[in-house]
C-alpha cells in the first residue's frame, strides 16, 4: 500500500478526516471539491467518497468513476447513504466498498482511528485489498462482510440509537421540568443500575446527521419517525436551552464511548 494514490472527493468533515490520516501515512494524495481539483486525466488507487447522500448519490458516484479511476481502482464510500446504494454503483463499478464512519463531529479523526473498520463488498478480492490500505493506514482491525444492504442498515440504525437515547433523555428532563423532580436523584438511581445511562444534559439537536439518518430510517421503522417528531416538539418549547443533569456535567464530548 506505499505510494499508493488517493482521491479525496468532499472535503467536509469526513473528508477532512480521511485527508488526515492519509497524509499521516505519507501517500500521495489528492482532493475534490468545491474549490480543488485534480489534474485532467488523473487516475487513482483509491477514490474516497464522502460527500452527503442525495439522491443523485449513484448518478454523481458514476460520474466521478468515469474520470478518474482505472480497471485496478477501488472505490470506498465513507459517507452515510442509503440502504441499497452500494448495490447500484456496484451495477456499473463493481470494485466498491462501503465502510461506514463513527464518531462525533467535527473532530472525526480520533475515532476512526479507535473504532473496528467494518467494510462491506460483494468483491472478496476488493474487501481484501481494502484491509490491507486500512491496516496501513493504522485504521483498527477490518471486518469483511459480504452483505452491503445490512452494514448500510447498521449505520443508520446505529446514530438513530444514539438519536433514541437523545430523545430519552429529552422526555426525562421535560417530566422532570412539569413535576418538579430533582434530576440528579433520577440520573444517580438510573447510572447506578449500571448498564444504562442517561446524557449529561437534554438538548433539541439538528445537524446533518442524527436527524437525515432517522428520516431515511423512518421510511422502514415507525420509531425513527417518531424520534423525528419528538425533537422537533422539544426543540419548539426549549429553543436551544440545555438542561443539565447534574451541575458538574460536561458536554457529552470525546471519549463518547467511555460514557456508558
Amino acid at each position: 500500500m506505499e505510494n499508493s494514490t488517493h482521491l479525496i472527493i468532499g472535503l467536509g468533515e469526513v473528508g477532512t478526516a480521511i485527508k488526515e490520516i492519509i497524509l499521516d501515512s505519507g501517500n500521495k494524495f489528492d482532493v475534490l471539491d468545491i474549490d480543488f481539483k485534480p489534474h485532467e486525466d488523473s487516475t487513482f488507487d483509491f477514490l474516497h467518497i464522502c460527500y452527503p447522500d442525495s439522491p443523485e448519490f449513484a448518478k454523481y458516484t458514476q460520474e466521478y468513476t468515469n474520470q478518474y479511476t482505472s480497471p485496478n481502482s477501488i472505490l470506498i464510500i465513507h459517507s452515510t447513504i442509503n440502504p441499497g446504494t452500494t448495490q447500484k454503483i456496484a451495477d456499473f463499478f463493481p470494485r466498491v466498498a462501503y465502510s461506514p464512519i463513527r464518531g462525533t463531529h467535527p473532530n472525526l479523526k480520533p475515532y476512526i482511528l479507535h473504532f473496528q473498520k467494518f467494510v462491506a463488498t460483494t468483491d472478496p478480492l476488493v474487501g481484501e485489498e481494502v484491509t490491507k490500505l486500512f491496516e496501513y493506514l493504522k485504521i483498527p482491525v477490518t471486518l469483511v462482510v459480504e452483505d452491503p444492504k445490512s452494514l448500510e442498515f447498521a449505520k443508520n440504525l446505529n446514530t438513530t440509537f444514539y438519536m433514541h437515547l437523545i430523545v430519552f433523555t429529552q422526555a426525562v428532563a421535560k417530566l422532570a421540568k412539569e413535576n418538579d423532580l430533582n434530576l440528579t436523584t433520577i440520573t444517580e438511581f438510573i447510572e447506578s443500575t449500571g448498564d444504562r445511562c442517561l446524557l449529561p444534559y437534554a438538548q433539541a439537536v439538528g445537524g446533518h446527521c442524527l436527524i437525515p439518518n432517522a428520516k431515511t430510517l423512518s421510511k422502514y421503522l415507525p420509531l425513527a419517525a417518531y424520534l423525528v417528531e419528538h425533537n422537533e416538539k422539544f426543540a419548539a418549547e426549549f429553543k436551544d436551552e440545555k438542561i443539565r443533569f447534574k451541575e458538574s456535567s460536561k458536554d457529552p464530548y470525546f471519549p463518547k464511548w467511555k460514557r456508558c
